[in-house]
């Protein structure tokens, strides 16, 4: 299957039976191979080719092209009947006023014309990898065979492969469906003498398969040429080149009706790859989900800030009521927290690699309230404001992400050493992804959701009363996330609403320590994690034709690592620096936080 951008002249047609589709689309860059019959009665072509190639340049850019770039390869001549490529300017591809001066150098010795010869060897001469291509034969014969290797479907299938489209200008007439005599057709469109004013063209509706739509007195020129253009199902154009030849008003339509049908095949993106270009889509989720990690690391350092007590026994040193008092365990208190973060996500199948950083803000307060010889309760929540960009690795692609989160979060401890404590997570996320192929931007605005919970339950061991802990954790968690469809503006791909769910099982060991000094207390803490996805279904997404995509699911094991000192001061605020990182076999990020609370 193909998938076809055409300009503004073509929009959304069926080009064959197999369902290939046309949308509009303008790309930023378009390559224009000529490749040029070199017999001894092309003389005047070779001169039109040169003096019209300024004119083709100025249609393609007045639709919006950046970039026009014109290449040119011979075939048919004594010297070299196979085909070869010849210079624009200092290389392969140069401007219109290269293309004029390289027109020139062709010759005028052939009489062996291979015209699926010449197409060969500009499809292997070319870096055709940026851009939309669209190779232009010019011959007034038909086929003299010199690579029996080459027949209509391969020459298809290389054009395909290449993504390029094809024009012919060739000894061949046409009949428009209300049989009037056309300059040139393509799929769906005859262009036609205006009848009013010769030197113009007008435009009627053509039906390759219809009786009489062509016919040649070229020998093979119709089954070998113009069906590889109008019936291959590759974007084409079949242009008469007699009617070039009638010099006058004529030539002169001929021009216009050259030139229009040209920039319509031009302008035209054709995509492959099984049928299909893939699209990268699982940056939206890899980046919401850095910010749930990113957001939920940074308060847990205040979440779990010394509520324990001393562990079994009731007794309460005191050097441990010292930090009680100093760090507000009963009573209301409020924070804030500034973020950065950097990191990279490295290529997993289908999921695309890329860099990114970011940071923001976290406001928030909780409650702390001792339940005397039960234990400690708290319970508070969050608010917080991230910005993330991404760059994609060997691409000039690229996303931007605004987060606003909210957090809930609740915890128990009881005087045995045991605890537990979960969190509820939501994000709503404001997306701006660029994507680049082929010189050409796709931008797409989508909005995501992010819902997230965690539940966690482990045991404090004291190691020095009221100085030191050490405490095992488990927990389980779930995150779902939704993209609010996704749209890309200049005809690119479209997909409805999707989303996509991960739950998790983690373990972990944190470690803490306290002491107490004449200007108040200074702290230190360690956790490290392992993070067990239980989920391994790729997401496949339906995309608009000729796009797919496949969201991996995260399976390799992920590691964190939090280091964090602090000191408290005036007995009710105290400032903290965290440290936090998170590793895997496809990801690796480093991350800073500064943290401010303060006990009312």
């Amino acid at each position: 299957m193909l998938r076809h951008f055409l300009s503004s002249t073509a929009l959304a047609v069926s080009v064959m039976g197999a369902g290939a589709l046309c949308a509009q689309t303008i790309p930023g860059t378009v390559n224009l191979i000529f490749v040029v019959d070199e017999s001894g009665s092309m003389s005047g072509e070779h001169s039109f080719l040169g003096d019209v190639a300024a004119d083709v340049e100025s249609s393609l850019k007045s639709t919006g092209v950046s970039d026009v770039r014109f290449g040119l390869t011979g075939f048919g001549s004594s010297a070299d009947v196979a085909g070869h490529a010849i210079n624009v300017g200092s290389g392969l591809l140069g401007t219109s006023t290269e293309f004029q001066t390289a027109t020139g150098t062709l010759v005028l010795t052939g009489g062996t014309e291979d015209g699926y010869s010449g197409i060969d060897t500009a499809l292997s001469s070319y870096d055709l990898s940026t851009g939309a291509t669209t190779i232009i034969l010019v011959t007034d014969e038909d086929r003299d065979t010199v690579n029996s290797a080459l027949d209509l479907g391969a020459v298809a299938t290389a054009l395909d492969a290449s993504r390029a489209g094809i024009v012919v200008v060739v000894d061949a007439q046409y009949l428009s469906d209300g049989e009037l005599e056309a300059i040139a057709v393509d799929g769906s469109t005859a262009y036609i003498q205006d009848g009013t004013d010769p030197a113009k063209v007008v435009t009627d509706t053509y039906t390759p398969s219809a009786a009489g739509a062509a016919t040649s007195s070229q020998g093979t020129t119709l089954a070998d040429y113009v069906d590889l253009a109008i019936n291959s199902g590759l974007p084409g154009c079949a242009a008469d080149l007699t009617i070039l030849r009638e010099g006058g008003d004529s030539a002169t339509a001929f021009s216009e009706a050259f030139i229009q049908c040209l920039s319509t095949v031009a302008t035209v993106e054709v995509i492959t790859d099984s049928g299909t270009i893939r699209i990268p889509m699982n940056q939206f989720g890899d980046v919401a989900r850095t910010l749930l990690a990113n957001h939920r690391g940074a308060i847990r350092g205040i979440m779990l800030m010394a509520p324990q007590g001393t562990g079994v026994a009731p007794t309460v040193t005191q050097d441990q009521s010292v930090i009680n008092d100093m760090f507000g365990i009963a009573g209301l208190r409020g924070y804030a927290v500034l973020t950065g973060f950097r990191g990279d996500f490295d290529e997993d199948g289908p999921n695309a690699a890329f860099d990114y950083d970011g940071g923001g803000i976290i406001i928030g307060s909780d409650f702390t309230r001792s339940l005397a010889d039960a234990g400690t309760l708290r319970f508070g929540g969050s608010l917080g404001w991230t910005q993330l960009n991404a760059d994609f690795d060997d691409s000039d692609s690229s996303l931007d992400e605004d987060g606003y989160q909210i957090s809930l979060y609740a915890g128990f401890w009881s005087q045995t050493g045991f605890y537990a404590l979960g969190d509820l997570y939501y994000a709503s996320l404001d997306y701006e992804n660029d994507r680049i192929e082929d010189g050409t931007r796709y931008v797409s605005r989508p909005d995501g959701e992010l819902l997230a919970g965690e539940i966690e339950a482990g045991y404090t061991h004291v190691l020095a009363p009221g100085t030191m802990r050490l405490t095992p954790f488990a927990a389980l968690g779930a995150e779902q996330f939704e993209l609010d469809g996704y749209d890309e503006n200049n005809g690119g791909a479209t997909a409805e609403d999707y989303g996509t769910f991960t739950s998790y099982g983690k373990l972990g060991l944190r470690g803490d320590a306290y002491r107490p000094v004449e200007a108040g207390t200074l702290y230190g803490a360690f956790e490290v994690s392992a993070l067990f996805p239980f989920d391994d279904n790729d997401t496949e997404l339906a995309l608009s034709p000729g796009y797919e995509a496949t969201i991996a699911d995260r399976s390799a094991t992920e590691y964190g690592l939090s280091l964090e000192m602090g000191v408290e001061f005036s007995q009710r605020g105290r400032v903290y620096v965290q440290y936090a990182g998170r590793y895997s076999e496809n990801l690796t990020q480093h991350g800073a936080s500064l943290g401010l609370s303060y006990a009312f």
